[in-house]
């Protein structure tokens, strides 16, 4: 390429300059576009096998539920109680809803009404509304049922339609797969109506032209990489769509190891000033710095023995007040902590602030203990026993002074947290479930885990006195502690009649804002010393008044 002659010397290197760059744009451009399309192709066949692994998960979950639905309804079949609704047959469906842990609740609907459950009868029954249809072995399905006692939930109800017993599965159970991406859509489809059974996210009905006679389909339509699996057993099949984006982010990974290592400084530098500017001033990155520079605080609440008055333990809450005097709530930050991998941080925070404050309590009362919730990461931890142990002997606590609260609708069942959950109750450090009947868990939980206490969702509490259909159901709660031998905690407690009929039931402590709203250590250290003279009055003119009797 010859430069044209100009006199001026400055045009002439304006020009070169001009040259120089436009060669270094080209050479730099033609290993980045065959980077592009070296790793759009590798990258596409990943998303498609990406794709065809979470489809085949989601397929596996959902025959795993089916199969279970089918077995409890044919034993109910066989025994065919004259009653479906009798106490012998509704513990039963207690007995079942324990064997089969995909399933939340065993049923009986007649007339389009809930009658009946492994909870107990519901008085004139709870309506769940018609079927959105029937599949193919004879089952009517409701695909979002409100139940009163946990709102921000809906489940699916599957129901025999010649018996009226079924189950009531919550929809995430089978689509709660372990997703890199909440972009990400899942489902199972009933092939002969193409009507969604479970859904997460986006679904086209013509995605089901594609599978045709195949068992397996999988493509990139454009807009999404698709697969679809049928089921050999049932008339469905499952199907997950990632974005076409993942494909390019895929594969931007692979195109920088091509070009000049300069060029990649300045890629991953720009890429960085831009994720940066993004995330500047968004909630997460808001997090991360409160973490950072500790901007939480505990408050504490009470736990009450509904026997004596007392004040025997606490449960740490952690808070987040923002330098600039903003509130968040811990309803916004937890579940953002959860989902960005931030949660086992948050507890460590917890863990330090409390057993910086606990010491100071124990001295007024060496029995008092400690509540601290945890999460399904958490107990994913490797040496979590141990390391707790530690810290305790460092703060000077003893371990049966702390109890580890597990939220029931987070809970994950492996192997991992089976055996720190041993670990932690081996040390004589006690384990809770909480929220319990709220989440997707299962009655199965309580029976094939260790536990040692059950906490009453505020939601069941909430229906002691009132004529709700539901109202019965805390009393079945606590009978199912005491089947297991389990301390009951009462939360939400806000009416003298509900603690009154907590205690007469034989639940044996509570919170709630009846009793005390959540404070701050200092006043906790302040307010134990009269509730424990309160107590003490309270007992001593008991054993009084019974000595007189006598």
């Amino acid at each position: 390429m010859s430069i044209p002659y100009v006199r001026d010397p400055s045009a002439r290197e304006r020009i070169v300059m001009l040259l120089v760059a436009v060669v270094t744009v080209i050479a730099i451009s033609v290993p980045i576009g065959l980077s592009l399309v070296i790793s759009q192709r590798q990258s596409l066949q990943t998303e498609l096998n990406r794709a065809s692994l979470i489809a085949g998960e989601v397929l596996r979950r959902s025959q795993d539920i089916s199969s279970q639905v089918i077995q409890i309804v044919n034993l109910l079949k066989q025994v065919n109680a004259q009653e479906p609704c009798s106490g012998e047959n509704i513990a039963l469906m207690r007995s079942l809803a324990f064997q089969f842990d995909h399933v939340t609740d065993v049923v009986y609907v007649a007339n389009n009404k809930l009658m009946c459950s492994s909870y107990g009868r519901f008085g004139t029954g709870i309506d769940v509304g018609k079927p959105d249809f029937a599949n193919m072995i004879g089952f009517d399905v409701r695909k979002r049922v409100k139940m009163p006692f946990d709102h921000a939930s809906t489940f699916r109800l599957t129901v025999d339609s010649n018996t009226g017993y079924g189950a009531l599965v919550h929809p995430e159970l089978a689509t709660d797969v372990k997703l890199d991406g909440s972009d990400i859509d899942v489902g199972i489809i009933m092939l002969p109506t193409r009507k969604t059974l479970f859904q997460q996210g986006y679904f086209d009905p013509q995605w089901v032209d594609k599978l045709g006679s195949h068992s397996e389909f999988k493509w990139f339509d454009g807009r999404y990489v698709v697969a679809i699996k049928r089921s050999e057993r049932y008339t469905y099949a499952a199907y997950a769509a990632l974005p076409a984006n993942y494909i390019s982010e895929n594969s931007r990974g692979l195109a920088f190891w091509l070009v000049p290592l300069g060029v990649v400084i300045g890629f991953l530098a720009a890429w960085l000033i831009f994720k940066l500017s993004k995330h500047k001033l968004s909630l997460l990155s808001l997090l991360k710095q409160a973490i950072r520079k500790n901007e939480f605080h505990l408050v504490y609440q009470p736990v009450i023995d509904l026997q004596t008055g007392k004040w025997v333990g606490a449960e740490a809450l952690l808070r987040w007040k923002r330098p600039n005097g903003e509130v968040i709530s811990p309803l916004v930050f937890i579940p953002l902590a959860e989902r960005n991998n931030l949660i086992v941080k948050v507890t460590e925070r917890v863990l330090e602030m409390a057993l910086r404050d606990f010491p100071s309590l124990l001295r007024k009362d060496p029995d008092f203990h400690l509540a601290i919730n945890m999460s399904a990461d958490d107990l994913q931890k490797e040496g979590l026993a141990a390391a707790l142990h530690q810290s305790l002997i460092s703060a000077g606590i003893a371990e049966r002074n702390l109890i580890i609260e597990l939220t029931e609708r987070e809970f994950t069942n492996t192997e991992a947290t089976r055996q720190n959950l041993r670990e932690l109750r081996g040390r004589g450090i006690s384990v809770a479930i909480d929220d319990f009947g709220t989440g997707y868990s299962s009655l199965s939980y309580l029976n094939t885990l260790e536990l040692d206490c059950l906490k009453i969702d505020k939601a069941f509490v909430d229906t002691i006195g009132t004529e709700s259909a539901t109202s019965d159901v805390v009393a079945h709660i606590i009978s199912i502690a005491r089947s297991l031998n389990l301390q009951m905690v009462a939360e939400g407690v806000e009416t003298q009649e509900q603690a009154d009929y907590l205690r007469e039931k034989g639940v044996q402590l509570a919170q709630g804002w009846l009793f005390a709203k959540p404070m701050l250590i200092d006043e906790l250290r302040r307010k134990m010393v009269s509730t424990t003279q309160v107590a003490t009055e309270t007992s001593v003119a008991t054993t009084a008044s019974s000595t007189a009797s006598a």
